[in-house]
């Protein structure tokens, strides 16, 4: 598809040249898609913008890359086990974050991003559906940071409680009631798309 006026997305001068620029860009979208949660719909917007300024260095004559083949295995979400489910999401999350942080290329982008999304949504579905009451203030793009997570897990494990099954033992003020809120906001945010 032919850019009407390329140098709107990538405006070359005599300060900057082309590669610099799409390189610049370029790090600029894998840094938000390594920091921003994961929404199908946030995402394809993004997509699509890079998408245009590819397109706008390719028709000012910038080289083509292809990819590179990097992949990162994919781990079951199957064990009940909430501790194991929260180390194999933050292990393949932290993989795909380097793995974005790597790609060169609009495709390798592309397909981390959906693969970020994918890997969110296999490891919200392990978490149960909880009635979201009425009065939360639960934001979806509030996540908990890895430390809080673990040591609500840490206190949850010490009170003898492994399992997903054990949630509706929990008060709605644990932290760990709050994500399983947080995470099914998410999934009916997800569906709606």
């Amino acid at each position: 598809m032919a850019i009407s006026n390329p140098l709107v997305l990538l405006p070359v001068n005599d300060d900057n040249s082309l590669q610099d620029l799409y390189d610049e860009k370029l790090f600029e979208f894998k840094q938000f898609f390594s920091r921003q949660l994961p929404t199908t719909k946030l995402f394809y917007a993004k997509l699509k913008k890079l998408k245009q300024i590819t397109e706008a260095y390719l028709e000012l004559g910038g080289e083509e890359v292809f990819m590179r083949g990097v992949s990162v295995a994919y781990q079951q979400y199957n064990s009940p086990d909430v501790k194991s489910v929260i180390s194999i999401f933050q292990s393949q999350n932290n993989a795909l974050k380097l793995k974005m942080n790597l790609s060169q290329s609009y495709d390798e982008i592309e397909q981390t991003a959906f693969q970020m999304i994918d890997n969110y949504k296999r490891y919200a579905e392990c978490w149960p559906l909880i009635d979201i009451p009425e009065n939360h203030r639960i934001k979806i793009s509030e996540e908990l940071d890895e430390m809080s997570l673990l040591e609500a897990l840490s206190i949850f494990n010490n009170e003898d409680m492994t399992s997903f099954e054990e949630f509706n033992l929990l008060s709605v003020d644990n932290v760990l009631y709050k994500e399983a809120i947080r995470l099914s906001l998410w999934l009916n945010f997800e569906k709606n798309v």
